[in-house]
């Protein structure tokens, strides 16, 4: 093999080398953007998961019928209070006082 040819090949498979060099690093730096980006979105379908879980399981408390009676100076309120959602609304506590 004459030495023309000899570097001929050596410049051939260098550049073999650095393209697939080239190309490992490309394919390294794009799997780590991916995978970042798959972080991401995983952590933010977790927390939605966790808002709606929450939300689920809570138990709502509201007015289900409103009564009232005037009579003269007086007004006479009556109301029921109700749980809504899944759960029981286990630690409700009601006061009030009315003046005219």
């Amino acid at each position: 093999m004459n030495p023309r040819e000899a570097r001929r090949k050596r410049r051939f498979w260098r550049a073999v080398v650095r393209f697939g060099s080239t190309s490992a690093f490309v394919v390294s730096v794009l799997a780590m953007l991916f995978t970042a980006l798959q972080w991401k979105e995983a952590r933010r379908a977790a927390d939605d998961a966790e808002k709606a879980m929450f939300a689920g399981q809570r138990a709502f408390v509201g007015l289900d019928g409103v009564r009232y009676r005037v009579s003269g100076l007086t007004t006479e309120l009556d109301f029921d209070v109700k749980a809504y959602g899944t759960t029981p609304a286990l630690a409700v506590r009601t006061e009030g006082k009315g003046r005219s």
